[in-house]
């Protein structure tokens, strides 16, 4: 008797220990998964964050400058230093930011609550040939390591000087989008599943010939949103 509840509470420990970690937005609302918070967080957080009475006061008082750096200490992610670093945006930020800049009615309308989040790779690339050949992979991982989805970028937008032959700059990739093309909302499902039983956001990103692995993992970045 005592082996069989031994063994029915260690299968219960594992199991709570591999349940994916919970996001920490706090706007109330259903519990959601860490990554899915960070990905795919609701319309209705979306839209509270915009008309969030703090955010508004700050804004009101002084300007946007204040809100906007705010972001990037909340919101964002980043790898390296300089003209090689690797910034993660997160949803939430990209649509408080859009918020900020156009107002929220404005930005809610006009983007559809349609908020991908974005990897921007930084970097100088020697030819055209070799701009083109930059790449990026989303993959999402679960409590042991495995890979539940992996995600090839759904588009990218360079934005690079050319500088005597050499283009200096950052390209920006999305994975996904609800309101683009097909190829983007199947993206945007496959990923949304799997982000309810992620532990790890990874990127896989391709530049002058080698591949980088950057990650984001819930033990470490408990509190992004």
């Amino acid at each position: 008797m005592k082996f069989w509840l031994w063994m029915v509470l260690s299968l219960l420990s594992t199991t709570l220990a591999q349940e994916a970690p919970q996001t920490r937005i706090p706007f109330g609302g259903p519990e959601i998964g860490w990554a899915t918070g960070i990905l795919f967080p609701p319309s209705t957080y979306i839209r509270r964050y915009c008309y969030d009475p703090g955010v508004l006061q700050v804004l009101s008082s002084y300007g946007s400058a204040l809100v906007l750096e705010y972001i990037k200490e909340r919101h964002v992610v980043t790898w390296g230093r300089g003209q090689e670093r690797v910034e993660f945006h997160t949803a939430m930020g990209l649509a408080l930011e859009a918020c900020v800049r156009l107002g929220p009615e404005v930005a809610l309308s006009a983007f559809q609550y349609d908020f991908p989040p974005q990897l921007i790779v930084y970097g100088t690339a020697r030819s055209l040939d070799e701009l083109k050949r930059w790449r990026a992979t989303l993959v999402l991982k679960g409590a042991k390591g495995n890979v539940l989805t992996a995600l090839e970028y759904l588009d990218r937008y360079p934005l690079f000087t050319n500088e005597g032959g050499r283009f200096q700059g950052a390209m920006s990739f999305i994975f996904w989008s609800k309101t683009e093309t097909a190829r983007g909302l199947d993206g945007f499902l496959e990923a949304r599943w799997a982000s309810d039983n992620a532990h790890v956001i990874e990127f896989r990103v391709v530049r002058g010939g080698k591949e980088e692995v950057y990650r984001i993992e819930a033990s470490k970045y408990p509190d992004l949103w």
